[in-house]
């Protein structure tokens, strides 16, 4: 059996090097030095640790165009956000907009057709929303709404407006021939909602509110909610969930347990 390169150089040999490397006084040309780092591995480890790195600076999703929640770019314009509402004590509502079902959708119909909707979504979202407001991308199919002088009493009218709207761009899908009516039939998503609590009130120069990571994990935990119910919203302060879209063709024994990948979300 003849022994790969790779396998010689493995991490006991690279710590080896690291204490009283042999080779310190050996003058090596560019080249050998290259194959040297290649063989031991020190160059892949970099590339890997470079990779994450730009993954973690790239701040919009391929697919939606959305900031992402996570990356340094999102997480600076929340805190200015919550900061600028806070010095005019604007009220500031989090909402946590989740695609219902999404692994029974694309098993079924395949992610193609699913990234369809998600898409559709997340243009409904952003469509729907004013300068003050923002929408993000989290994970795959969770969409994080900030609001910025919104009233609970205003909560209602716009998620009647993301449901209707969101509606007819299933419809234009269908019409277009790029997704099946079946699909549209079963799209559905979930929403929680939290106001941002205050945290510090200094009079005449405003508030400050919970910090952003604060504000997500208690939306979360109201999506958690909603989602065990499905096609509606959980909005705090109410005593339960309210339906979204008033028909969801979705068959609960054609679905089967799929829904696992909620309960192992959500732990349920």
């Amino acid at each position: 059996m003849t022994m790969s390169h790779e396998s010689i150089f493995d991490d006991s040999f690279v710590n080896y090097l690291g204490e009283g490397n042999p080779l310190e006084e050996v003058e090596l040309s560019p080249e050998d030095k290259e194959a040297l780092d290649r063989l031991s591995g020190a160059k892949y480890a970099r590339e890997k640790k470079e990779l994450e790195e730009l993954r973690e600076k790239v701040a919009v999703s391929e697919l939606t165009g959305l900031l992402k929640w996570r990356s340094e770019l999102a997480q600076k314009q929340i805190d200015r956000d919550l900061s600028d509402a806070g010095r005019h004590r604007d009220e500031v509502w989090l909402g946590i907009v989740d695609v219902d079902v999404l692994k029974f959708l694309n098993d079924t119909y395949g992610y193609s057709k699913t990234d369809l909707v998600l898409i559709g979504l997340a243009e409904t979202l952003d469509g729907s929303l004013r300068k003050s407001d923002s929408c993000f991308q989290f994970g795959v199919d969770e969409f994080p709404v900030l609001l910025v002088g919104t009233g609970r009493e205003d909560l209602g009218e716009i998620l009647e407006r993301v449901t209707s709207e969101f509606e007819n761009k299933l419809e234009e899908l269908v019409k277009e021939g790029a997704i099946p009516e079946s699909l549209a039939a079963k799209a559905s998503f979930s929403a929680g909602f939290v106001k941002a609590r205050v945290e510090e009130d200094y009079g005449d120069r405003g508030v400050s509110y919970e910090k952003a990571d604060k504000l997500f994990d208690r939306a979360n935990e109201n999506l958690h909610l909603a989602k065990k119910e499905r096609n509606c919203v959980f909005i705090e302060g109410d005593e339960s969930a309210v339906e979204l879209r008033k028909k969801v063709g979705i068959d609960t024994e054609e679905e089967g347990n799929n829904n696992e990948e909620y309960k192992e979300r959500y732990d349920w």
